[in-house]
């Protein structure tokens, strides 16, 4: 069976210098779920909206509004795009797009190299490949604050190597397994100070399931992914099960429970559950503490 594959390029047009420099700044007790999220939102995003390609993928939980695009200076739709060559190329540049309600700025280009000629997720064969690597997505908040997202080489806090980015398999038009290879997350302050630095990876080489009907409330995510806190030298590792997005409205999922096992300075296990009618919270399932996510991005 034939294999496509896309190589997604994302490079960050506003340069944030040192960022790891300075651990002053608290990393949250969910931040980590946070940065799962962040990855799913981006490829269910990148999956559902490349024909054509809005910028849903770079919303926060706040200005998420459905098929409405963050207003950017490069285009009134918000975004330049490249005609697709026909060796299945394609470029896309965002500059100073301005969240609706967060007040924040997200800048990138963004280079999608298609093994097919169609630049479609659509035109993908079954068992078809998608490679998201070599990616760098910055978003800075009105306050200075700074979110990076970067496939780079760099080193977790277990002194292992990773990059690449992930992979996205398609099983059908509605359904992708997620395999991350190497990310790196990162949110710091304006003077630099590190709130957290996390890698995400797979879980034992395993993969997500991503369900996708191009609406959020057909979205859901099975599977585990393991990500590291290099801040406070521990691994969380996140089984989601029955999590499901049934609010159209909602960047996050409303449905479902997340268990996590810890590894490194942290042990032991923590349930989590998501809410129908609460939108960006999830709640400890033994504790009843209900936690409040930040941006989906």
């Amino acid at each position: 069976m034939k294999t496509s594959s896309l190589v997604f390029l994302a490079i960050t047009l506003n340069s944030c210098g040192d960022i790891l420099s300075g651990i002053t700044a608290q990393e949250s007790e969910t931040a980590y779920i946070q940065s799962a999220m962040a990855l799913f939102t981006q490829g269910l995003n990148v999956i559902e909206n490349v024909e054509p390609f809005a910028l849903r993928n770079l919303r926060t939980q706040e200005d998420y509004i459905p098929n409405e695009n963050i207003a950017c200076t490069t285009t009134a739709s918000g975004i330049s795009a490249s005609s697709c060559s026909a060796s299945g190329v394609q470029s896309f540049t965002y500059n100073d797009c301005q969240g609706q309600f967060t007040q924040a700025t997200y800048s990138g280009i963004l280079n999608l190299d298609f093994s097919g000629s169609t630049c479609t997720f659509s035109g993908l064969s079954t068992d078809g490949q998608v490679v998201i690597s070599s990616a760098t997505h910055q978003t800075t908040g009105s306050d200075g604050t700074i979110v990076k997202w970067s496939t780079a080489s760099h080193q977790n806090f277990l002194g292992s190597t990773l990059s690449g980015g992930y992979t996205l398999t398609k099983e059908n038009s509605s359904t992708y397994y997620l395999a991350p290879t190497g990310i790196q997350r990162t949110k710091t302050t304006a003077a630099s100070d590190v709130i957290f630095n996390h890698t995400l990876r797979a879980n034992n080489d395993s993969s997500l399931t991503l369900g996708t009907g191009f609406t959020s409330a057909n979205r859901s995510i099975t599977g585990s992914i393991a990500v590291d806190s290099n801040t406070k030298e521990f691994t969380a590792t996140l089984n989601f099960i029955g999590v499901e997005y049934d609010d159209p409205t909602c960047a996050y999922p409303t449905v479902g429970t997340i268990d996590v096992t810890f590894g490194g300075s942290k042990s032991g296990t923590q349930s989590f559950g998501f809410e129908s009618g609460s939108c960006g919270t999830v709640k400890d399932t033994l504790t009843n503490t209900v936690y409040t996510l930040d941006a989906a991005f």
